[in-house]
């Protein structure tokens, strides 16, 4: 019917979703992501498929560890190692294991360090020219420097 709207419930399978019609996502992702979640959505919508499935595709590793040990398991981990929220969970749920935080760092780590490349490459072959850097944290992560 006309008013009936198609959302992915999962992730991993919003752009096929989208390719047969629907219409977003109900994203967990997108708590931990949530401007790159929205780029590949657009894209998709915008009928730039491979564009999409290619930003989506990055993500399979994190995509698949935010769900190995159940929801909200794995997104409560990622964003407690984000400092977003505790990593606590309310009986009957229980956290994840030892290794879920250690694994989810390093790949959230794997996805920052190819996502801010690839933008350090955009910014510095544009107009925006040496304006731009990357630099690591106390953590060893990679972020985007302001004006030099």
């Amino acid at each position: 019917p006309k008013d009936f709207l198609l959302i992915s419930g999962d992730d991993g399978l919003t752009i096929e979703v989208i390719k047969r019609g629907g219409v977003g996502v109900i994203s967990v992702l997108a708590n931990l992501y949530p401007a790159e979640t929205v780029e590949f959505v657009n894209l998709a919508l915008e009928g730039n498929i491979n564009e999409a499935e290619s930003k989506l595709q990055s993500l399979d590793g994190v995509i698949a560890s935010l769900f190995e040990e159940g929801n909200p398991v794995g997104i409560k981990t990622a964003l407690s190692l984000k400092g977003l929220c505790t990593n606590t969970m309310r009986p009957p749920l229980v956290s994840g294991s030892d290794t879920l935080p250690s694994k989810m760092e390093t790949l959230t780590a794997e996805y920052e360090k190819y996502r801010y490349e690839a933008l350090f490459y955009y910014t510095h072959n544009s107009a925006c020219g040496s304006n731009f850097g990357i630099s690591r944290d106390s953590r060893q992560r990679p972020y985007i420097c302001q004006y030099k």
